[in-house]
């Protein structure tokens, strides 16, 4: 199974540097950042990078988050054969084992699944609930 981090960034590089390096860690197959037109090194240290299938896309402009993940999207369309993508920006990173917990779940009948983020104490974060429950 062929999965893909696509990472968005803009003007976060401290953030950035611990969400690629926990990505790298985990073992996906290729990562995709696009810069969002950072201002603040980003560029300089994304070019540093040497880690095998790491590709990036630097904006002139900032697009936003979701003009990010639109580029990063139509790219990894384009020129990539990967299986899954798993989306975040750079303040999130997975954790070391989500490719192992992916890979036991039963993907025959979803095309879409989504992790539960959590602080560093574990806890859920609530921006991230857009609902306490499901709506009917």
């Amino acid at each position: 199974m062929k999965c893909t981090a696509l990472i968005v960034t803009f003007n976060r590089l401290e953030k950035l540097k611990k969400s690629v390096r926990e990505t790298v860690k985990a073992g996906f197959s290729s990562i995709v950042i696009v810069n969002n037109g950072s201002s603040d090194g980003t560029r300089e240290w994304l070019s540093s990078l040497s880690e095998p299938g790491i590709t990036i896309l630097n904006l002139k402009d900032n697009l936003g988050g979701a003009g990010g993940f639109k580029v990063g999207s139509q790219y990894i369309c384009s020129y990539s054969n990967a299986d899954w993508v798993f989306f975040y920006d750079d303040d999130a990173y997975p954790e070391i084992n989500i490719l192992k917990h992916f890979s036991l779940l039963d993907t025959s009948s979803y095309r879409i699944f989504a992790s539960r983020v959590q602080d560093t104490y574990g806890r859920s974060c609530r921006m991230n609930l857009p609902f306490i429950r499901v709506p009917s």
